[in-house]
């Protein structure tokens, strides 16, 4: 109640204070206001400081932007702060500590907005100098407009030094660099232009005007520039005279004719250099009419081949003169097979010449014009290499090449181990032979065919020559009264019981007398070698007696390696297996040949590791079903665990075989089941 000073007047009592006044309770408001100040802080400073999203990490306009959006939330932070506080007290103890920091940022972003106007600033006027100096490279031959553009660089720099405040010195340093680079890139323009076929002489003429403006450094590389320049503009020169050197029917002009041609252009100062280079120019312009000889030459058989196509009975002689002055021999004898036979013939030795680079030298066969040998290649032929140039060029794998390929190869491997040249006629007939039945196997078996049918191929294609060659080995040795062992036993006896077995064949030797000498005798190793080898063979022919591992061809004086020998013993292991029953559902494929043993049964395979399974996949082709192409988009084969790895529950060694990618994805969903019906059976 109010004290009653007069009556029925009450006087107001003061309001009892929200807080207690004691020492203590002032201590703690102390203490918690500041501790809000400390947070305050923080917040303030990484504002402004933070290592990357600090408005002193920004440069230029993105600091000036951030600038912009500091003062709202540093007010925005203060209203935070204070709405924490309790009490009037703890109010009015962190209001002035919140100011004396705010204080202080916005000296900060003062400084930080000058900073960053002056970075704004500088990369304004370098973007106007560069621009002035794209302007005078463009422009150098006009002097009078070059001089409006030093006159605006120099404007430009004087009005960034009385901006930033530098002293007349420092401003004059600026401005003489600014000119030398203005001018040094309008010189250095005019050089690359002369270079490009304009004359020095402009360039010349406007390096001697700004001269005293540019830096002497700039000026040593502009001299260097200059010189390397003359040397260029003499080798262009030289070389469009030598291009003017005319090309006629009868062939190229000869490599003296360019070099007598350049020795008179040469200049009287030139240099033991310059000479050298000369020298480089005049055999350059010889190769490139030797270029432009071959395609007049292959452009005129191919215009011939169209004329004779669109008139029809026509004598050759009608041909018009510009097409038959170009004609080579080989290239009217085409036209002449064309007349008589009403087709084109194929030339035998380019046809091999062509069919061996496809093979062995890919890379020169993709860069050979077909087009030059129009006329010496039936169209049959001519559309086999055409396909086969095109697969080589676009990096792909064509199926027909591939098997072809791998019969070719196997064809000459067979030839060179019985010593039969594999460029002689013998081996070309051969390989013409394989071919015809290549060619026409899928249409006889309604199948493309496997690695297993194309070495089929081959080795009948080596049986008949390599038969010859036995019968001549066998008489003369007759007459010599000697015999050369067989390395693939060490006794002739070890071969008796399978004499007369169709599914060995033997042949004669390759280092026969009639090549040229008799074999040597085995060593130790190779006979131990050659017993092992025949002893897994006979192990073989016990257990599986058609086995393909028994289907060889073993010429005298051949001794297996150390590969052969452990190719055999594999097949050994999976004969053994299928012997006894084989339960899994993904064994080793009839065509498995070769191996290489398997690190883990992981997959993170090495790069050595996927090099030997290409290198044996591309000999032996996929393991399961035999095909020579492996699918994949690189042309890599699938390195496969055998035995596969969710299925080696014992932890046996496992080998990799090579697999096509079908096979692959065929196998796993064939473990896959395998897996479930052993856990239905469980």
């Amino acid at each position: 109640m109010g004290t009653t000073i007069y009556p029925t007047v009450p006087v107001a009592q003061p309001e009892a204070e929200l807080w207690p006044v004691d020492e203590h309770t002032i201590r703690v408001d102390e203490m918690f206001a500041r501790q809000l100040d400390t947070e305050f802080s923080s917040g303030v400073r990484a504002l402004l400081h933070a290592p990357d999203t600090g408005i002193a990490a920004q440069n230029g306009e993105a600091a000036l932007e951030a600038i912009a959006g500091a003062l709202p939330a540093l007010n925005e932070l203060k209203e935070r702060t204070l709405s924490q506080a309790m009490g009037p007290r703890q109010r009015g103890i962190l209001e002035p500590l919140i100011e004396t920091r705010l204080d202080w940022a916005a000296g900060t972003l003062g400084r930080l907005a000058e900073r960053a106007t002056v970075e704004v600033d500088d990369a304004s006027v370098a973007d106007r100098i560069a621009g002035l100096r794209q302007d005078a490279a463009a422009a150098w031959h006009d002097p009078a407009y070059l001089q409006k553009l030093g006159r605006t660089a120099v404007e430009e720099l004087r009005y960034q030094g009385e901006r930033r405040g530098w002293d007349p010195a420092e401003t004059d340093a600026r401005v003489r660099g600014g000119l030398s680079d203005l001018y040094a890139g309008a010189v250095e323009a005019a050089i690359g232009t002369a270079i490009n076929g304009d004359d020095l002489d402009g360039a010349s003429g406007l390096y001697e005007h700004a001269r005293p403006i540019i830096d002497p450094g700039r000026q040593a590389a502009i001299d260097r520039r200059f010189v390397r320049a003359r040397e260029v503009a003499v080798y262009r020169d030289i070389d469009r005279d030598l291009a003017g050197i005319p090309v006629e029917p009868a062939g190229p002009p000869g490599a003296e004719v360019f070099e007598s041609r350049a020795v008179d252009l040469t200049p009287d100062d030139a240099t033991e250099k310059m000479r050298a280079g000369i020298a480089q120019v005049a055999a350059h312009a010889q190769r490139r009419a030797e270029r432009q000889w071959h395609k007049q030459q292959a452009e005129a058989g191919v215009a011939a081949f169209d004329w004779v196509d669109k008139n029809p009975g026509r004598s050759f002689l009608a041909i018009p003169p510009g097409l038959r002055d170009w004609l080579a021999p080989d290239q009217w004898r085409g036209l002449e097979a064309l007349l008589i036979e009403g087709r084109l013939r194929t030339d035998r030795d380019l046809f091999e010449q062509l069919d061996r680079q496809m093979i062995y030298r890919p890379d020169a066969f993709a860069v050979a014009d077909l087009d030059r040998h129009r006329l010496s290649l039936d169209d049959e032929d001519q559309a086999r290499f055409a396909a086969a140039q095109k697969a080589i060029i676009e990096g792909r794998i064509d199926p027909d090449l591939a098997r072809y390929d791998r019969m070719r190869r196997g064809i000459d491997r067979a030839f060179e181990a019985l010593g039969i040249d594999t460029e002689g006629p013998e081996a070309a007939d051969a390989r013409a032979d394989a071919r015809d039945r290549l060619n026409s196997f899928e249409a006889i078996e309604g199948r493309a065919p496997k690695g297993e049918d194309i070495d089929g191929i081959a080795s009948r294609a080596v049986e008949n020559p390599a038969a010859e060659d036995a019968g001549a080995n066998s008489r003369e040795s007759e007459s010599a009264g000697s015999a050369i062992p067989d390395a693939l036993s060490t006794e002739d006896r070890s071969m008796q019981p399978f004499a007369n077995d169709p599914n060995v064949i033997r042949v004669g030797s390759g280092n026969s007398s009639r090549r040229g000498g008799g074999g040597r005798p085995a060593t130790p190793i190779e006979e131990m070698r050659g017993a092992s080898f025949q002893s897994t063979l006979n192990a073989i022919r016990e257990l599986e007696p058609n086995n393909r591992e028994l289907a060889y061809i073993a010429p005298r004086g051949w001794v297996p390696s150390a590969r052969d020998v452990a190719r055999v013993q594999g097949e050994l292991s999976r004969v053994r297996a299928r012997a006894a029953g084989e339960t899994s559902a993904v064994p080793i494929g009839p065509y498995a040949r070769e191996s290489t043993p398997a690190r883990s049964a992981e997959r993170n395979f090495t790069a050595e590791e996927r090099r030997e399974v290409d290198r044996i996949g591309n000999q032996y082709g996929c393991h399961t079903c035999g095909t020579i192409v492996p699918g994949s988009k690189l042309g890599h084969w699938v390195p496969d665990h055998q035995i596969p790895s969710r299925l080696n529950r014992s932890g046996e060694p496992q080998h990799l075989y090579p697999q096509c990618l079908s096979c692959s994805a065929r196998q796993g969903g064939q473990i896959t089941q395998q897996q479930r019906r052993e856990r239905e059976d469980k």
